[in-house]
């Protein structure tokens, strides 16, 4: 917020005259606005005078993100995610209820499984902006229940020998 300092004149007769008002002179938010203030001398002699007064937010916010892990879903292997799932608590030095924030990227599919580097733009209500970025690990979906059907050849080595069979939800997803 801003205040608007008291200003004072000079007077022939009593010197420095420091003006009054009953306008409010504290702002929070950015605009043009108007205070009336009166002189008085003390004797008999007073004036009036508007002052304009305009506030200009020039101040960036700042964006802070954090990362999250993104399951796929189960049926339909895609995934949506917000600007609330990655913002992390982003502020303004005016009014944060005025940010607008948006994502690089806000669906997922197979073609995205594992770590995808994202960017949170915030703007304020001046116009300022800052970004930051996060991953977004994206995972595979769960497959439940159903048959596998298919053969195995015999290429494992001794090293191998774990006897794991992966199945995935996504074709060429990388293991």
């Amino acid at each position: 917020s801003v205040t608007v300092p008291t200003p004072t004149t000079t007077d022939g007769c009593n010197g420095t005259i420091t003006g009054t008002t009953s306008d409010p002179t504290t702002y929070s938010s950015q605009g043009s606005y108007s205070i009336t203030w009166n002189y008085d001398d003390g004797n008999g002699n007073s004036i009036n005078v508007i002052q304009t007064v305009v506030i200009n937010d020039t101040i960036d916010p700042t964006a802070i993100c954090q990362d999250i892990t993104l399951p796929l879903n189960n049926a339909t292997g895609t995934a949506t995610i917000t600007e609330a799932q990655i913002n992390n608590g982003s502020t303004d030095n005016c009014n944060i209820s005025n940010l607008t924030y948006s994502l690089s990227q806000t669906t997922f599919d197979c073609t995205n499984i594992g770590p995808n580097i994202i960017t949170l733009t915030i703007t304020d209500a001046g116009g300022n902006t800052d970004m930051c970025t996060a991953t977004v690990t994206v995972t595979s979906p769960n497959i439940n229940g159903g048959n596998a059907i298919g053969y195995l050849t015999n290429t494992q080595t001794a090293a191998d020998s774990d006897e794991i069979i992966e199945v995935t939800a996504c074709p060429d997803e990388p293991q």
